[in-house]
């Protein structure tokens, strides 16, 4: 009977870490902004995630996914001053996760920018000129989205 209750406790406290792991925090996907795409590559196929797609079509992205979480790289134009830079897109359909991620920058000046259609982003400026925007998509489930970007590569209207 111990030996039982032994299995079953190592089982059920495998299971919970497995379904309670974070991929990925802020200051990981902060340097995996400025990694190149091959880096970015390696460390999210070590993480489990696998080449979803490649959009050419305006900006330019690479996708990996897992499950229903995605993790993205791209270059994006800034519109004000025509430069190049790296974003990172984060999508993930976990509330925990989200909660954590957003809780873990919670000392970082913040704002958040709020719209007609009741939905809100919360614009966090990090150090070494990046922001952190945390979004709620709704579409058919909920996905938290975490987009880590320059600072003047800002694309949200802060009027």
């Amino acid at each position: 009977m111990r030996k039982f209750s032994l299995i079953a406790a190592i089982i059920v406290f495998a299971f919970s870490g497995a379904t309670h792991a974070q991929d990925f925090t802020v200051s990981e996907l902060m340097q995996l902004r400025t990694s190149s795409l091959s880096n970015f590559e390696t460390v999210v196929m070590g993480k489990g995630y696998t080449l979803n797609d490649v959009d050419k079509e305006y900006d330019h992205y690479a996708t990996f996914k897992k499950g229903h979480s995605t993790i993205s790289w791209g270059y994006v134009k800034n519109e004000h001053f025509q430069q190049i830079d790296t974003v990172i897109i984060y999508l993930t359909p976990k509330e925990n996760e989200y909660n954590k991620l957003k809780e873990s920058v919670k000392d970082h000046k913040s704002r958040n920018h709020f719209y007609k259609n009741e939905t809100h982003i919360l614009h966090v400026n990090m150090d070494n000129d990046v922001v952190v925007h945390f979004f709620t998509k709704y579409n058919d489930r909920p996905l938290y989205e975490i987009e880590v970007s320059p600072l003047d590569g800002d694309r949200y209207d802060h009027n």
